[in-house]
């Protein structure tokens, strides 16, 4: 029979509202990394802060391949097929420990070869450990910061992300400053950092105002396509984090730690431009996810020309932080400028690019999205071996930046022919772009207006996004 999205959460605002709190929340949160990443590059050293930049590599990726994309599939399922959230709460963490520990055994099994590939000293080896051991703390806080952004509980979700930074920098403030630590000390801050978020999250998702009355999905006919899903959106996260992180174990072999630290503080530096452009693609998943088709393609539309001119504008004030560069962080950063320079250039294209993705993910064709991600990431990969001996840091740069380019391109390419959206729309600039933003989400399918009405028979045969059939 055919089920419906239910759509019975309270209205969380407009796409307006939800986008300036996450630029609000993300420009705190962004002047907090980097002013951690400053005070771990004054104490530690270059060498330092590439081991640290290598320990949070190594921790990310695997949390990425633990959480199976399911904190993303938690907006498609709850937004779009409206299972429970607390039922799609208790399957991730369930798979996620599944996930872990089998993940936990083979890194155990393996652990003298991952520690000769990373080149890491035996205090990094201890701090990579320790994050490692306590990962499913991380783990649960993003499963938690899921489910509330599925349910478009974007404030709760920045108040939760905040507070772990607030207790990040303090505690990183009180380790470097007062106690003198290391990459030891730094990996305990990390894990009480992400405890704090997890119970945050959990106190909003317990408290939220939206009564959980859908039921739950059979688990043995729901558990297969959530984690099908989620495996989907594994591929894009692995493939969207490696191609900004691989090229560091490139650096590292070529260049050595010192090198590794330098590439990290102009990446760091230059990805501020995710500050204002990845606001907007972050609150429009769960929209999308629960939205109708015409609906869906006039706002992700909009979306994508908001983000163009936000990366266009974001570029004026970012371009000239490259020359303070080696002010803030010290001589030994010199080297980081013209590779930050790069870098912005390659980033410039990642806010528009990632409303695309979110418009392939919420519809459920995430397979296109890891079909461009693994094209650019091979692109980067095989121009780092051939840029990064010869050129060092700024090899790497230009691989990364021409990697996000040919991303873009066949993202663009794919949504003209998969008609989700032309060409023309997503580049025809207008003043009533924001009203667009305006739109709340509904309350019922009933409150629902009829996007269909005025459609041709042709999209009216087609597979409808609101509903789908079981």
């Amino acid at each position: 029979m055919k089920q419906l999205a239910t759509e019975n959460a309270p209205s969380q605002g407009t796409l307006r509202r939800n986008a300036l709190w996450r630029l609000i929340s993300w420009g705190f949160i962004s002047a907090v990394n980097v002013a951690n990443g400053v005070m771990v590059a004054r104490v530690l050293g270059a060498e330092g802060k590439g081991a640290w930049a290598l320990v949070m590599f190594t921790a990310h990726w695997v949390g990425e391949l633990c959480s199976l994309g399911l904190q993303v599939a938690a907006s498609y399922f709850v937004g779009r097929r409206g299972w429970s959230p607390r039922w799609v709460l208790r399957t991730n963490l369930l798979v996620s420990s599944v996930l872990w520990a089998a993940t936990a055994l083979v890194l155990g099994l393996l652990h003298r070869e991952i520690h000769h590939w990373l080149d890491l000293s035996p205090t990094g080896a201890m701090a990579l450990a320790l994050v490692l051991i306590g990962l499913p703390i991380d783990i649960a806080g993003g499963h938690l910061v899921g489910i509330l952004r599925a349910e478009e509980q974007i404030t709760q979700v920045c108040i939760a992300e905040t507070a772990r930074h607030v207790a990040w920098l303090a505690l990183t403030l009180a380790v470097l400053f007062a106690y003198r630590g290391g990459l030891v000390e730094l990996s305990v801050v990390f894990l009480a950092s992400h405890l704090i978020q997890a119970v945050v999250g959990w106190w909003y998702f317990a408290r939220r105002s939206r009564p959980d009355t859908s039921q739950p999905p059979h688990a043995e006919q729901a558990m297969a396509p959530l984690v099908a899903y989620g495996f989907g959106n594994l591929l894009i996260r692995i493939l969207a984090y490696s191609t900004a992180r691989m090229d560091l174990l490139v650096v590292q072999h070529y260049v050595g730690p010192a090198g590794v630290g330098v590439y990290s503080v102009a990446m760091s530096g230059a990805e501020l431009m995710g500050v204002a452009g990845g606001a907007l693609p972050y609150v429009l998943l769960p929209r999308i996810a629960s939205s109708g088709r015409e609906q869906e393609t006039r706002v992700g539309a909009a979306a994508h020309r908001v983000a163009v001119l936000q990366g266009l504008i974001m570029v004026i004030p970012l371009a000239p932080l490259g020359i303070v560069l080696p002010v803030v962080y010290g001589p030994s950063f010199s080297g980081a400028v013209v590779p930050f320079w790069i870098c912005l250039g390659g980033l410039l294209l990642r806010p528009p690019s990632m409303v695309l993705d979110q418009l392939f993910i919420g519809g459920g064709r995430a397979s296109i999205v890891t079909a461009y991600q693994l094209a650019g990431f091979g692109v980067m990969l095989g121009l780092d071996f051939v840029l990064v001996p010869r050129h060092g840091v700024s090899g790497a740069a230009v691989g990364y930046a021409v990697a996000l380019l040919v991303q873009y391109v066949l993202a663009l390419g794919a949504i003209s022919r998969s008609g989700v959206a032309p060409l023309r729309e997503l580049f025809s600039f207008r003043r009533e772009e924001w009203r667009l933003f305006t739109l709340r989400r509904t309350k019922t399918n009933q409150e629902r207006p009829d996007t269909t009405a005025n459609l041709p028979a042709s999209d009216l045969g087609a597979e409808p996004r609101a509903e789908r059939e079981e």
